[in-house]
């Protein structure tokens, strides 16, 4: 191994792979850099099946963090799952592939003033990354149509939109909510409910690692089971990475952070960077004084309601009880990996809501008028309510004949803000997540009305035929019980995000540039969820992966590597 490389990527994670890609097959063939604290991941990980439960069962590739207790939900610690290894949290999360909404790209090139960061600049990243397939038979035109802008897709990410046999009924019983029929939540406008998109490509979950690294790559060096403990400096400038606290490896061009929203911050952190009087408190050389490392951490987070429900209401159910078939589906798998494991779990149904009856309400008269301007954009919902997802509660026993219905409802937007930092100067201690969850009013308000309006879905339309009783649930609809059901089962959606925020020149918390360069230093670039300065509607992954090509593309160009 090397000492010495063009570039050095910290975290061999989403946008970190995807940048490894794009750096290492330019015409110059710069050396490449991942040091990457987890390992390279097995084929387990990648079966569809287990879409939910990877996150739950796989302890091998989450780093078992946990928040700080949550004052507003009477100091309750959450667990806090981030992805380790190659592929990061691609490895682990519930495969959902959704944009955001235009609203969102349009405010952060707003808040970053930089046209750079706008709708029409991320959709054409966007095309550079995808790799959309759409397998669906015509009966399923009438719920979800690719337009044509996805035939300009030219990327390796699979993703698909697809269907089990209960889709169409599920998303009929929500049009008769009065919920808009939504047939491409990618479109920029994801207001209303239709089916959702997933990172499954050929009966395989597909990783950022498996989309994007090509282990022939002479120039491309992976450095699996290793920390980086501290960036390296002369004087401001970022000249390599310290490893396992006792090797040095060396950056000729650029040391590139991508390792997350709570590591990237931690990383800075421990190196120097960051608000100087929580770093001389614990003892770290100020190398510079960024008061925003770590700080307006934005999440989302949300609560599961679960009905029983007869066993017709679902395709999956049968096979869920069917537990001796489990081994001849697997087995399907492993040989051409079609079956069972690749059909059951792979779709997903998802609204988006606006809430516009809540914007008279004291608690949004209350928000900043940016806050409601930003909230009265067409595209932008308030929360999201995700349905034929993954079985919840885990372990829970179900007769022969019944299954159940989870709808997720998530926070979309919040205006409570959070923070990472340092409980030491130690690398091997974990980062201080404090999400600060539901101290604002009106996320209480909105995560309140969007609980209430999930569990009309199955009591109040088609889908009742179906319904039993309830498994977990308010136990009647008034704000108070809904707001103490919230904070007995409320988790985080591990969307985190804006820890090391991206902003203007004049902004003091303001950490990155448009470029995503660390101000006041050189050399040293943040390129993941960290830096996006809000965090954006849905699931982050795909945001994550255009923060990847936009970082690929600015690297590539300042350094000519394709000329």
């Amino acid at each position: 191994m090397s000492s010495t490389y063009d570039f050095i990527i910290v975290g061999g994670g989403t946008a970190g792979c995807l940048i490894a890609n794009r750096l290492v097959s330019s015409k110059k063939n710069p050396s490449v850099l991942i040091i990457e604290t987890g390992d390279h991941g097995d084929v387990e990980h990648r079966v569809p099946y287990a879409r939910y439960l990877n996150v739950f069962t796989r302890p091998d590739l989450d780093y078992g963090y946990l928040t700080a207790p949550q004052v507003p939900l009477d100091n309750k610690v959450l667990p806090y799952a981030r992805g380790k290894g190659m592929g990061g949290s691609s490895m682990i999360n519930f495969m959902v592939y959704t944009r955001g909404a235009a609203g969102d790209y349009d405010e952060w090139a707003k808040l970053v003033g930089s046209d750079d960061w706008a709708w029409d600049a991320a959709l054409k990243r966007f095309h550079k990354v995808e790799n959309y397939t759409d397998n669906n038979g015509a009966e399923y035109k009438n719920y979800a149509e690719l337009g044509d802008e996805y035939n300009e897709s030219t990327g390796t990410l699979g993703v698909s939109v697809q269907f089990e046999e209960e889709t169409a009924a599920l998303l009929d019983a929500a049009y008769e909510l009065g919920w808009k029929k939504n047939l491409d939540l990618n479109s920029g406008n994801p207001i209303g409910v239709g089916a959702s998109a997933s990172t499954v490509y050929e009966g395989m979950r597909c990783t950022s690692s498996s989309a994007h690294i090509q282990p022939d790559k002479q120039n491309l060096t992976i450095l699996v089971k290793s920390q980086a403990t501290k960036i390296l400096f002369e004087g401001t400038k970022a000249v390599g990475v310290e490893v396992n606290g006792n090797t040095s490896v060396y950056a000729s061009k650029e040391v590139i952070l991508s390792s997350g929203s709570f590591d990237t911050p931690k990383l800075l952190l421990l190196s120097g960077v960051g608000p100087a009087k929580e770093l001389e408190a614990l003892g770290i050389h100020v190398i510079k004084d960024l008061p925003g490392i770590g700080k307006n951490m934005q999440d989302h987070c949300g609560v599961f309601v679960t009905d029983l429900v007869d066993i017709a209401m679902s395709s999956r159910a049968p096979f869920i009880h069917a537990e001796d078939q489990y081994e001849d589906a697997r087995k399907q798998w492993d040989k051409d990996r079609t079956g069972p494991l690749s059909t059951h779990y792979r779709a997903l149904c998802i609204a988006f809501l606006k809430q516009e009856h809540l914007h008279d309400t004291p608690e949004f008269q209350s928000l900043s008028e940016q806050s409601k301007s930003y909230l009265h954009r067409p595209t932008i919902p308030t929360v999201e309510v995700a349905f034929n997802g993954p079985t919840f509660p885990p372990g829970h026993v179900y007769g022969e004949d019944s299954t159940c219905f989870c709808a997720g409802v998530m926070l979309m937007h919040p205006e409570s803000r959070g923070s990472v930092t340092l409980k030491s100067s130690n690398p091997s201690d974990p980062p201080v997540i404090d999400p600060n969850y539901m101290d604002h009013p009106f996320d209480r308000l909105a995560l309140i009305d969007g609980v209430r309006e999930a569990k009309r879905l199955i009591r109040e339309t088609s889908l009742n035929k179906h319904w039993i009783k309830p498994i977990l649930s308010p136990e009647d609809d008034t704000d108070e019980a809904i707001w103490k059901y919230i904070k007995g089962l409320i988790m985080s959606i591990w969307h985190a995000s804006s820890t090391v925020s991206m902003g203007k020149a004049d902004d003091p918390m303001a950490c990155v540039d448009a470029d995503m360069k660390l101000r006041g230093l050189q050399n040293l670039r943040a390129a993941d969820m960290s830096v996006c300065p809000l965090v954006i509607t849905g699931h982050t992954q795909a945001v994550a992966y255009q923060i990847g090509q936009a970082a690929a593309e600015k690297i590539i160009d300042e350094h000519d590597l394709n000329a």
